[in-house]
């Protein structure tokens, strides 16, 4: 991600990272291209250097991978699923009944569980306990009862470092409904009934987060937010406010995607945030005038549109290919002439990512050009479903995403295609613009929406703007 200097930033920029308070619920609220990420993670470093717990929490795992740079190390930066599941672990107790330590067996071997390290990476665990450990015949995985564990002798003699990890915590209430990551959605309800049952019985010092820095927080439920505001409010009730749980949230409504988004007044309501600790970005820094205008188009009436950019460049252009190979060698072609850019294809749906990676590495490999490179991300598909592997912030690369992950992202040039398969539904017209909205304002400098059909009139041109607008370049 792309940091700026002091001298970049705006009035309004400076006035929030520098000036908005340490302590309490603060909401910063902008549409795309205001800056409010690059404020995040400025007000991150401003909070960490002050020696406080901090982590700023993205809502998936590409948009982290895309922030991850910017903190530098002295921060951590998660997806939100992942937060929720390590702030449960730090301080969940046992359950009623539950052995302090389990012990089992693996060949003639006796092992001591260690469900502390429940859901961690190989690369997370070896980490946690070190060189020593991994050179003692490594951290075994016990595939018979899903857990990491050690063997017995060598957790006697190094009982200290693994005493953490091997009492059971009763587990984090979840309700059936997959996240975007593969996880099922958290029980909120059930989350704080637990806090209020065992509240006595709880270190404070582990339920307290230190400050949480929530991006995309339209993207997290209205009852994700009451549960934040009961957690900091009510569970350190007469808690003096630096030393309490502290929460910045960034939002923009208009580049909500999903049904069980919050609305910015739910945020407020939800999180009972003042008018002053509600801070407004307006000015567009991010597209030229011509990729703004046509974003403008789409926009639906909430929150308030930023100020358009004066920086100029190419009009946003429709093309209309007859197959895919001929769209995959226009991109292609575009590529090759500019390897010094970032590029962004947005697709609808992960079919259609699986035949642009596949037929995009074709291409490259036939003329071989080391100078490009291509990555994607679907955390179920076997060949791209590490997100710690893209690379953000550097030329050559041509990253192929579908629509549901482009918030909070951006490319010098962003193709997005194939969108004669939307279906606009005239009862679910917001929902269409808002997600064009979303992706048209994800390109820096040029932007291309792309057809692939030999019908003489899709569907989709309904909803695009006229030509008499002169807000797209119509080629043929």
């Amino acid at each position: 991600m792309r940091m700026p200097t002091e001298a970049d930033m705006s009035q309004e920029q400076t006035d929030i990272y520098i000036d908005a308070p340490l302590d309490g619920r603060v909401l910063v609220t902008g549409p795309p291209g205001t800056g409010k990420t690059v404020i995040a993670f400025l007000r991150a470093h401003t909070i960490s250097k002050k020696k406080k717990k901090i982590t700023v929490a993205m809502y998936q795992n590409v948009l982290k991978e895309y922030a991850s740079s910017a903190a530098e190390g002295e921060f951590t930066v998660s997806t939100m699923h992942k937060w929720w599941k390590n702030w449960w672990g730090n301080f969940a107790l046992p359950p009623a009944g539950a052995p302090p330590i389990i012990q089992g067996n693996m060949g003639a071997q006796t092992v001591i569980f260690l469900p502390g390290c429940q859901g961690m990476k190989t690369v997370k665990v070896n980490e946690i306990f070190g060189t020593p450990f991994k050179n003692n015949r490594g951290i075994p995985w016990n595939d018979k009862d899903k857990t990491w564990c050690v063997w017995k002798d060598y957790y006697e003699e190094n009982i200290s470092l693994f005493e953490p990890y091997v009492s059971p915590k009763e587990a984090l209430p979840m309700i059936g409904k997959w996240g975007e990551d593969g996880q099922f959605d958290h029980d909120f309800d059930k989350i704080m009934d637990y806090l209020v049952e065992n509240e006595e019985n709880l270190d404070k010092d582990k339920v307290n987060w230190g400050h949480l820095i929530v991006d995309e927080s339209q993207d997290m439920s209205p009852s994700l937010h009451q549960a934040l505001k009961f957690i900091s409010s009510q569970i350190f009730k007469g808690t003096p406010a630096k030393e309490a749980p502290a929460l910045t949230l960034f939002a923009d409504e208009n580049q909500r995607l999903h049904e069980n988004n919050s609305t910015i007044d739910n945020i407020l309501t939800s999180q009972n945030i003042p008018d002053a600790r509600h801070y407004k970005l307006s000015r567009n820094y991010r597209n030229t005038l011509e990729i703004a205008l046509l974003a403008s188009h789409f926009y639906v009436g909430l929150g308030g549109i930023p100020q358009l950019p004066e920086r100029r460049g190419d009009k946003p252009k429709l093309l209309n290919k007859s197959s895919l190979k001929d769209a995959i060698q226009f991109i292609y072609t575009y590529a090759k002439n500019h390897e010094n850019k970032e590029i962004g294809i947005f697709v609808q749906n992960h079919s259609q990512r699986k035949k642009y990676v596949k037929e995009m590495i074709k291409i490259i490999d036939a003329e071989s050009n080391g100078n490009l490179s291509v990555q994607s991300y679907d955390f179920n598909d076997p060949d791209w479903k590490n997100a710690e592997k893209l690379v953000f912030d550097k030329a050559g690369f041509i990253s192929v995403f579908t629509k549901d992950m482009s918030k909070g992202l951006e490319f010098d040039a962003v193709f997005i295609v194939e969108i004669q398969s939307i279906s606009v539904e005239p009862s679910a017209l917001d929902e269409f613009r808002m997600s064009m909205y979303v992706l048209t304002s994800r390109a820096r400098s040029n932007l291309f929406l792309m057809l692939t059909t030999d019908d003489t009139k899709p569907t989709i041109l309904d909803y695009l703007p006229e030509k008499k607008t002169n807000l797209i370049e119509y080629i043929k």
